[in-house]
C-alpha cells in the first residue's frame, strides 16, 4: 500500500493518528477502546452498550476466544470494527481535502482512495521478510506520507507504537525468570506510557531491539533459515488436507485448523498429524515481535498497531484456506469420535456471554461485534468473503485480498479468492489451487530432492514401509522421500507467560547446530479476569504444535554418520536421527529457560521439570505422495504415518541401553 497506493496509505496513517488522539469521539471508536477489547482492562466495550443487559453471565470474564474453534472467526469482525472506523475517518479527511482548494481531479482521487481504503496486512510469509526482516517503515519514529498538492510530509509514525492517553486499569508488570533465578526480564506494562517491541527491561529511556527481531526473522544461510522459513512452513502445512474429506469429518478438520487445543484430537477417526493450526504461526509472530513488549502478552497486544497488520495477514491466510475448503466448518453438531458419536465443542469457564462449559458452535454469538442487522456476528456469518451485490446481506464483508501467485519453470500460476456467490469452484480446481499454495509457501519435496540429493536408505527408498494397505490406488509416491515431523505438546502455564520452543540438530563434523523449527506459546500471564484462560488452566489444557523436520537436516544427519546406505535398516536411521535432535525453551527476552538433556549435563543442583509441566516432543514420519506425475498443480498427500520415539528417549549405539533426557533448567 505504501509504495503502490500512496493516497490510501496516507489516509490510513492520518486516520489511525486521529483515532489515537485523546478525547476522540465517539469514545467507543477510539484506538484505546478498540485495543482493550482483546484483553485488559476487562470491561464491556462501549460500542455494544446493550450487551450488559442482555447477557446471561454474571461475572465479567472477557471476550477471549483463543485456543478455541472460534479463534479465527472471532478475530475477523474484530478487524472489521477497526476497518470501518478507519474508513469513516478517512472519508472525513478526504472531504476536508476536497474543500481545501485542491484541483477537481485531485479531490476526486482523495475521495476515491478513502472509499476504497481497507486495512492493510503485513505479509510475514513474503520472501522480503526472510531477506530483510521487519519492515523499516513500521519501526521508524517518523514516516513520510503524501499530502494534498502532491507534497511529501514527515509525520509521527503511528504504525510504530501507540502512546497511551491514560493508564489502563489492570496493567501490571510481568516478571519472567528462569527456574534457578539466574536472570530475569520484567515487562513494565504499568510504567510504560507507550507500546514497545522487543524492549529492554527498564522503565525509562527504553530502547527497542529490532536487531533481535530481525535476527529471529531473517535467513542467514542454508543452515539458519530463520523464523521466516519456519512461518512459511507452518502456513504450507495448513493446506495438507485433501479437499474430499467426508462431510461427517468437516468439523474435526476445522478443529485441527482453527486452534491449538484440538478437542477432537484424541478421539478422531482420522489422524491429521501432518496438518498444523493457523494459531501456530500466529503465536510465533506475536512472541518474536514482542520480546518483553506488548505483543508477547495477549492482554495488552491489542494496543500495538502492528497487532492489526499481523492479524490482517492471519485473516488473509484464513480467507485462502476457506477458498480451498469452503465446507470445512465446525457446524452445529460437534465433532465425530471413533465410535461414530458426535461430541460438542465446549469452552471451559466461558466468556462474558458463555456459561461454564457451554457448547460452542458455528451459530454461537461472537460478542461484542454486531452486524448491520444489530445481531451478533456468528462463525457461520463470518465464513468466506463471498460478496452478494444484489441482496446485500448483513454478512457481506466488503473486502478481499490480492491473488497469490507462484512461478515455476518460467510459468505463472495464480490463486484468487472466490467472492462471486454464483460461482462454484470444483473440487478438482481446488486441488490444483491447493498444490499452488503448498508450493508458494515452500512445501515442495520434489524440489528438496533435486536440491539436496537422494537418501539411499530403505526408510526412504521403500514406499510406505510401515503400511500393508495402500489406500489410494492412483498414488505416485515421491521417490526416495520420507517426511519427518515432531509432534509437540506444551504447558501454556509453564513460565507464567510466553515462551518459544526451539529445536536444532547436531550434525557430526558441523561447526554449529542446524535450525529445525520453532513453536511458540503466547501467554497472558496469570490474569484472573480471562474466563477462557482460567478454565483451560484449571483443566491442565496443553497446546499442540507441529514442526516439519527439513529434508536437508535429515539428509545431513544420516550422511555425516554414514547411515544413508542401502545396507542400513529403517530402525538404524531413526536411532541416528533422535539423539541428533536437541530442544531448548527460550523466554521472550532470549533467556534460556531449560534444555532437553541428560541429567548430569545440567547445572549443579538443577531439578528436572515435572512430567506434567515438561514439553513433550514425539518424532513421527510419513510417506508423501501425489496422484499423478509431479507438476506445479499437483498437490502432496500424506500416508503411512508412523510414531517412532519421544525426543527424550535415547539408546546406545547398539540400540539396547535406554538413556532418558529430561528438561533441565538453565
Amino acid at each position: 500500500m505504501r509504495d503502490n497506493e500512496p493516497m490510501h496509505f496516507s489516509l490510513f496513517v492520518q486516520s489511525l493518528a486521529k483515532i489515537m488522539l485523546p478525547g476522540f469521539q465517539p469514545t467507543a471508536a477510539s484506538f484505546h477502546e478498540i485495543g482493550g477489547i482483546h484483553g485488559m482492562p476487562y470491561v464491556p466495550w462501549l460500542g455494544d452498550p446493550d450487551e450488559g443487559r442482555q447477557t446471561i453471565r454474571g461475572p465479567w470474564l472477557g471476550y477471549c476466544n483463543h485456543r478455541s474453534i472460534l479463534f479465527p472467526t472471532w478475530h475477523r469482525p474484530y478487524l472489521m470494527v477497526l476497518e470501518q472506523i478507519i474508513s469513516d475517518v478517512a472519508i472525513g479527511i478526504a472531504g476536508e481535502i476536497a474543500v481545501s482548494g485542491v484541483s477537481t481531479d485531485e479531490s476526486k482521487d482523495w475521495m476515491e482512495a478513502a472509499e476504497e481504503l481497507r486495512l492493510p496486512f503485513w505479509d510475514w510469509t513474503a520472501p522480503s521478510t526472510g531477506q530483510s526482516g521487519f519492515p523499516d517503515f513500521l519501526a521508524a519514529s517518523r514516516i513520510e506520507i503524501l499530502m494534498p498538492r502532491h507534497i511529501m510530509q514527515s509525520h509521527e509514525n503511528v504504525l510504530a507504537y501507540h502512546r497511551f492517553n491514560h493508564s489502563v486499569d489492570g496493567f501490571n508488570n510481568l516478571y519472567r525468570r528462569n527456574r534457578v533465578f539466574k536472570s530475569s526480564g520484567r515487562s513494565y506494562y504499568k510504567e510504560w506510557d507507550r507500546t514497545y517491541r522487543h524492549p529492554e527491561s527498564r522503565t525509562v529511556d527504553v530502547k527497542e531491539n529490532y536487531e533481535a527481531i530481525n535476527a529471529h526473522l531473517t535467513t542467514k544461510d542454508e543452515e539458519t533459515p530463520g523464523t521466516w522459513a519456519n512461518l512459511t512452513s507452518d502456513v504450507a502445512q495448513l493446506f495438507g488436507f485433501d479437499v474430499s474429506i467426508p462431510k461427517e469429518l468437516h468439523a474435526n478438520a476445522w478443529d485441527r485448523f482453527s486452534n491449538r487445543v484440538f478437542q477432537s484430537a484424541s478421539g478422531s477417526p482420522e489422524d491429521w498429524r501432518t496438518v498444523t493450526s493457523i494459531e501456530q504461526p500466529h503465536d510465533l509472530v506475536h512472541v518474536v515481535l514482542g520480546g518483553l513488549g506488548h505483543m508477547s502478552d495477549n492482554d495488552v497486544a491489542g494496543f500495538d498497531p502492528i497487532f492489526y497488520l499481523h492479524h490482517c495477514n492471519v485473516d488473509r491466510i484464513l480467507a485462502f484456506w476457506e477458498h480451498i475448503y469452503p465446507d470445512y466448518v465446525a457446524g452445529n453438531q460437534g465433532w465425530l469420535d471413533k465410535d461414530g458419536n458426535r461430541k460438542p465443542f465446549t469452552q471451559p469457564w466461558g466468556t462474558w456471554i458463555q456459561m461454564d462449559d457451554q457448547e460452542v458452535r458455528d451459530d454461537s454469538p461472537l460478542p461484542p461485534f454486531r452486524n448491520s442487522d444489530y445481531k451478533y456476528w456468528t462463525s457461520n456469518d463470518t465464513h468466506s468473503l463471498i460478496y452478494d451485490s444484489e441482496k446485500l446481506p448483513a454478512n457481506n464483508k466488503y473486502y478481499t485480498y490480492p491473488p497469490i501467485e507462484y512461478q515455476q519453470d518460467g510459468k505463472n500460476y495464480r490463486v484468487e479468492i472466490n467472492t462471486d456467490p454464483s460461482k462454484v469452484i470444483s473440487p478438482e480446481e481446488r486441488e490444483r489451487q491447493r498444490a499452488i499454495l503448498q508450493k508458494h509457501f515452500g512445501y515442495n519435496p520434489q524440489l528438496d530432492l533435486e536440491k539436496f540429493g537422494l537418501i539411499n536408505q530403505p526408510l526412504f527408498t521403500k514406499a510406505c514401509p510401515y503400511s500393508t494397505d495402500i489406500e489410494d490406488t492412483g498414488r505416485v509416491s515421491v521417490k526416495d522421500y520420507r517426511q519427518f515431523i515432531i509432534d509437540v505438546s506444551l504447558d501454556p502455564t509453564l513460565t507464567g507467560g510466553s515462551y518459544i520452543l526451539e529445536v536444532s540438530a547436531e550434525v557430526r563434523g558441523a561447526s554449529r547446530r542446524l535450525e529445525v523449527g520453532k513453536v511458540a506459546v503466547l501467554g497472558r500471564g496469570t490474569i484472573e479476569s480471562c474466563g477462557n484462560c482460567q478454565g483451560q488452566r484449571a483443566r491442565g489444557v496443553r497446546i499442540r504444535g507441529l514442526i516439519i523436520v527439513p529434508y536437508r537436516v535429515v539428509r545431513a544427519i544420516l550422511s555425516a554418520t554414514h547411515q544413508d546406505t542401502p545396507d542400513t535398516n529403517e530402525e538404524q536411521a531413526v536411532q541416528t536421527i533422535v539423539p541428533s535432535l536437541h530442544a531448548t525453551l527460550v523466554l521472550p527476552d532470549n533467556t534460556v529457560h531449560s534444555r532437553l538433556q541428560v541429567q548430569d549435563e545440567g547445572a549443579p543442583g538443577a531439578e528436572a521439570l515435572s512430567d506434567s509441566a515438561a514439553p513433550d516432543l514425539q518424532l513421527w514420519s510419513c510417506d508423501v505422495y501425489q496422484r499423478s506425475a509431479d507438476g506445479p498443480e499437483v498437490p502432496y498427500y500424506f500416508h503411512d504415518l508412523k510414531h517412532h520415539y519421544g525426543l527424550h528417549e535415547l539408546s546406545d549405539h547398539h540400540g539396547m541401553t535406554q538413556i532418558v533426557r529430561q528438561w533441565i533448567p538453565a
